[in-house]
């Protein structure tokens, strides 16, 4: 009888793999396992091929380290897409956020998203997340601006650490990034040492008096007189009045879409939340403004909205609702217009004309950012206080030249 011939085993099938390394088609695997914490059972698994044994074993070694060290991560197939809108959602049900500074983190994650959503969320490397970045900064056809970009990158720092709390990822891709910052030319310098345009007295007085509709009127001017964002006045309730000389500012209008979606919610900033002193020309204003909202809600009758006394109110269509901020400026444009002025400014200039008056009535610069609400001072504010006081001092000097002459 024929004697059976034995297949003769190759070199490769002689060698010894290396504990829990397998070869399968040529590629080799590590096999290990994982303890699931909720179950307590354990899972196999297995990691990527790899082209020799030596390179399966050494992605072992750093999978055991990991696991030993309590830093493994499993590489789930999450997308930075995926991730972001799970944030989103964790994000905006917190409860200790604002509508509007949810929109403000939607807008950057969409960046994100067009950016680098389709990577998986563990493949964002810091390499990869800083070049993100540069592309923000050197789009040569809409290049963002440092503050948005330092935005951008405060929201994704909030996102990633978030991955990187829960698990999702091991490292933190945005640790040590930074916000590029061009190096300005001294065209830009210069530029930037321009005051924001605000209404000097006179061009106040013109805009005032072409201002059509009294309610509008004193709208604009209590802007002038206190300081007040849009916001906050639209705001404001009858009741926020109590006929002393102080205005408390405890919230803000928000309404990103129609006059009748309005919230209200907590202002800007910690130090927005603050009491404002009134001049008298402002009580004035304030006494006036109540006067008419109870006229005109008596003519509107019913159809009145009353729910909330809004001191500032739509006329038109839903009478009686806090006014939107379009609406506002809308106003403010055909006034301007009506002026000969420019149609470039929007009603925060005229938080800037009352930086201006404050200064040149003499007070100091603490007080004025008291009232806007400042809490560590604004540069804006600054200039402007510092542009005034500086020709005011220039005209006390000239009064001395003239007193000086008289004694000759």
């Amino acid at each position: 009888m024929p004697r059976k011939e034995t297949k003769k085993k190759s070199p490769k099938d002689n060698k010894k793999l290396p504990k829990n390394v397998r070869e399968r088609n040529g590629l080799y695997y590590y096999r290990y396992s994982i303890k699931n914490p909720a179950t307590g059972k354990r899972k196999q698994k297995e990691s990527q091929g790899f082209a020799t044994a030596k390179e399966a074993e050494k992605e072992g070694i750093r999978i055991q380290a990991e696991i030993l060290h309590g830093t493994y991560v499993e590489k789930a197939g999450l997308t930075v897409s995926d991730w972001c809108k799970e944030w989103l959602r964790w994000y905006s049900s917190t409860g200790q956020v604002k509508e509007s500074t949810v929109a403000q983190r939607t807008e950057m994650t969409e960046i994100l998203i067009n950016y680098i959503g389709g990577l998986k969320l563990h493949e964002v490397t810091e390499d990869t997340y800083q070049e993100t970045l540069y592309t923000l900064a050197n789009d040569h056809d809409d290049p963002y601006s440092y503050n948005s970009i330092s935005s951008f990158h405060s929201c994704a720092r909030m996102i990633f650490s978030r991955a990187l709390q829960k698990g999702k990822i091991k490292v933190d891709p945005t640790q040590y990034a930074f916000v590029p910052k061009k190096v300005e030319t001294f065209e830009e310098r210069e530029a930037a040492k321009k005051l924001p345009r605000y209404l000097e007295k006179d061009e106040l007085r013109r805009f005032l008096n072409a201002v059509e509709g009294e309610q509008f009127r004193r709208l604009f001017e209590l802007l002038a007189y206190t300081g007040l964002r849009v916001g906050e006045l639209a705001a404001l309730f009858v009741t926020d009045y109590d006929g002393r000389d102080i205005l408390e500012i405890s919230k803000n209008r928000y309404a990103p879409r129609s006059v009748r979606t309005y919230k209200l919610t907590s202002p800007k900033t910690k130090s927005s939340d603050r009491v404002v002193q009134l001049s008298k020309k402002a009580i004035s204003v304030i006494e006036g403004q109540i006067k008419w909202r109870r006229a005109f809600a008596f003519s509107i009758g019913e159809k009145f909205y009353n729910e909330r006394q809004f001191l500032f109110v739509c006329e038109k269509a839903c009478a009686g609702y806090p006014l939107h901020y379009n609406i506002i400026l809308e106003r403010m444009k055909e006034a301007l217009a009506n002026a000969n002025l420019p149609t470039s400014l929007a009603p925060h200039s005229l938080r800037h004309t009352y930086t201006s008056l404050m200064a040149e009535a003499g007070a100091d610069l603490d007080t004025i950012q008291a009232q806007l609400g400042h809490r560590k001072g604004s540069d804006v504010t600054k200039a402007i206080y510092l542009h005034v006081t500086k020709a005011r001092e220039k005209r006390d000097v000239e009064r001395l030249d003239a007193l000086l002459d008289a004694l000759e």
